[in-house]
C-alpha cells in the first residue's frame, strides 16, 4: 500500500511541476510547429521504435543514450528558471549543472535519486510535448498509445524490458523497494498523465483541469491498487485515457452548461 501512495505522490508532484513549468515557458517559442492530426502519423511510432531499440541494443549504448536524454531534459528544466536573455556562459553553466546531477547517479546508485531525476524528466517532457499539440490531437494520440500500452503489457513485451532497464545506472522508471521485491511505475505513465492535464489546463481552463486532475489521480490509484491486490502487471495509459474521456465529458456537459447559465444570469 505504501508503494501506491508514493506513486500517487510522485504523480501529484509531477503534475504540479508540469503546470508550473508550462506557466513559466508558455510564451517562449520552442522552435517547433504544432503537431496536428495531419502529421500525427509520424509521432505515434516514436515510443514504439524507442522501445524496440531499447530491447535489442547493447546495454552500454543504452546507458549512454539515457545519460544524453537526462542531461538534455535537465538543461531544459534549469533554463526554464533563468531570464530569457541568456549568454553562452549561462548555457554552459546549465550544461555543467545538468551533467553533474546526472553523473551523481553513478555515485549514489539509489532508486530514490533515480526517481528524483525521472520526476524532472517526466515533467519537462510532458510540458514540451503539450506545448506542441492541440487538445483533440492529444486525445487521439493518447487513445492510440493506450492500445499500444495494453498490447505491450499483456503480450509480455513490456515486462520483459524491465530487467534490462534495472541494469541501467539511470533509467526512465520510478522504483519503490517493497517487501519481497520492487514496485515499478514507468516514466511514460507519469509523462502522459502530466501531458493531458496540461492540455486541459491550456485549452479548457482551470476548473476542467481540476476535474481532469481528480479523474487522473483516481484512475491511476485504482490501477495501482489492482496491481497490488491481484494483477501482476497492468497498463496505466488506458486508465489515463479513460479518465481523460470522463473529464472531457464532464467539461462538455456539466461545466460548459454551468458557465453558460452563469453568463445569462
Amino acid at each position: 500500500m505504501l508503494s501506491v501512495l508514493i506513486f500517487l505522490f510522485i504523480n501529484f508532484v509531477a503534475m504540479s511541476l508540469s503546470i508550473f513549468l508550462y506557466e513559466k515557458i508558455k510564451n517562449v517559442s520552442m522552435g517547433a510547429s504544432e503537431i496536428t492530426l495531419k502529421n500525427l502519423f509520424w509521432v505515434i511510432p516514436l515510443p514504439i521504435i524507442g522501445l524496440a531499440l531499447f530491447h535489442v541494443l547493447q546495454i552500454d549504448l543504452l546507458s549512454l543514450f539515457m545519460v544524453a536524454v537526462y542531461v538534455l531534459t535537465m538543461m531544459l528544466f534549469i533554463r526554464a528558471f533563468l531570464p530569457l536573455n541568456r549568454g553562452a556562459m549561462i548555457e554552459a553553466l546549465c550544461f555543467v549543472v545538468a551533467l553533474s546531477l546526472v553523473a551523481l547517479t553513478y555515485v549514489f546508485k539509489s532508486f530514490f535519486y533515480n526517481d528524483f531525476l525521472t520526476l524532472i524528466l517526466s515533467s519537462t517532457v510532458a510540458t514540451i510535448l503539450a506545448m506542441s499539440m492541440g487538445f483533440k490531437t492529444s486525445m487521439i494520440m493518447l487513445g492510440l498509445l493506450s492500445v499500444y500500452d495494453f498490447v505491450a503489457v499483456y503480450s509480455g513485451f513490456m515486462p520483459s524490458v524491465i530487467p534490462k532497464t534495472l541494469e541501467l545506472a539511470i533509467a526512465p522508471i520510478f522504483v519503490v523497494p517493497v517487501e519481497g521485491g520492487l514496485s515499478i511505475l514507468g516514466a511514460g505513465d507519469v509523462v502522459f498523465s502530466c501531458f493531458i492535464l496540461i492540455e486541459f489546463w491550456k485549452n479548457k481552463g482551470k476548473r476542467p483541469a481540476l476535474v481532469a486532475f481528480l479523474a487522473l489521480m483516481t484512475a491511476i490509484g485504482l490501477t495501482l491498487l489492482g496491481v497490488l491486490y491481484g494483477l501482476n502487471v497492468a497498463p496505466v495509459i488506458p486508465s489515463i485515457f479513460l479518465a481523460s474521456l470522463i473529464a472531457w465529458f464532464i467539461e462538455k456537459t456539466w461545466l460548459t452548461k454551468k458557465m453558460d447559465k452563469n453568463k445569462k444570469i
